[in-house]
């Protein structure tokens, strides 16, 4: 009885800790998420001219937009550190651009022109985010094609023991029926006498 006790108690308790992480970490995700919409409102409404988001704010935004799309890329090696650099400062310039082309005090020949700059630097973006995709695929390749040789000669490896153990086997089978030749012969008569005639009636 008294044992029973602390296993009954223990159990609950190790299911309301689970549950209780599973809800963090659905809070967290939700938080995280919300967080994300926040800011893309808010930089769409700047740029399209229908919010006023102070100056700190939006550096705010740009600094945590950073840091979580770096968190969710995470870059696999150099090159890809490089490109989502430079895939982040992009899209950071055609964002200025389009506040700097809704801006009514500029003119409008310098507004049509940041708008024509805010354009390249989207189909900028979009072929650094191509080039991305298509390295990250690369990579992926190289790694599945590098557990594909893992596995090749870890068979190969298994093989060879396998055959090793089969010749040891072999081996040790032909010694013993070696070993146990001599005891098998009939010792009653003589097994080649000399003197008797092989070919008596």
């Amino acid at each position: 009885m008294t044992e029973a006790m602390p296993t009954t108690t223990v159990e609950p308790t190790a299911k309301a800790k689970r549950r209780r992480g599973e809800q963090d970490l659905l809070e967290q995700s939700v938080r995280r998420q919300e967080e994300r919409t926040g800011r893309a409102t808010r930089e769409v409404a700047e740029c399209l001219a229908i919010g006023d988001t102070p100056s700190t704010q939006v550096q705010e935004d740009r600094r945590a937009a950073t840091a979580a799309a770096l968190a969710d890329l995470e870059p696999g090696d150099e090159l890809q550190s490089l490109l989502t650099a430079q895939l982040l400062t992009v899209h950071g310039m055609a964002m200025d651009c389009v506040r700097s082309a809704r801006d009514t005090a500029r003119e409008e020949p310098l507004r049509l022109a940041y708008l024509g700059h805010a354009g390249r630097l989207l189909s900028l973006f979009s072929r650094h985010v191509g080039r991305l995709e298509r390295h990250r695929d690369w990579c992926e390749a190289r790694v599945q094609e590098a557990l594909l040789l893992l596995q090749r000669a870890e068979a190969a490896r298994e093989q060879k023991e396998q055959l090793k153990m089969h010749n040891d086997f072999i081996v040790a089978l032909a010694k013993k029926d070696a070993a146990a030749a001599p005891g098998d012969r009939n010792d009653d008569g003589p097994a080649n006498d000399s003197d008797a005639d092989e070919f008596a009636a």
